[in-house]
């Protein structure tokens, strides 16, 4: 089974500062997630980067979203990966989003 990790930061990739509230971001994110992958996890993370070119790092408010595919076929799943990034940066206008996948063993008791 595989295991998706999202790191989401919240600052604009244009005025590097958060432009939208927290609480607002995590309802577009929530519906997303449950949209794309029927539920998951979401947490509230520092998140410190530093943009190419730059000396200084940035902080920012960051959710970490993990999923797990319970149902789908893996290429099904990537598919849905790559989509969910793709509207995820465009609504909340990031540069990127930082995605980690493992395969775990684990099952719902």
């Amino acid at each position: 089974m595989k295991k998706v990790t999202f790191y989401i930061g919240l600052n604009d990739k244009d005025s590097h500062k958060q432009e939208i509230e927290t609480i607002a971001a995590y309802k577009v994110v929530n519906n997303l997630i449950c949209d794309y992958f029927g539920g998951g996890t979401i947490l509230n993370a520092a998140g410190i980067w530093r943009s190419a070119g730059s000396v200084d790092f940035e902080a920012e408010n960051t959710f970490k979203i993990e999923v797990l595919n319970f149902c789908d076929s893996d290429k099904e799943f990537d598919h849905k990966v790559m989509e969910f990034c793709s509207v995820a940066k465009k609504v909340l206008n990031q540069e990127a989003i930082a995605v980690t996948e493992e395969v775990i063993n684990s099952m719902l008791v």
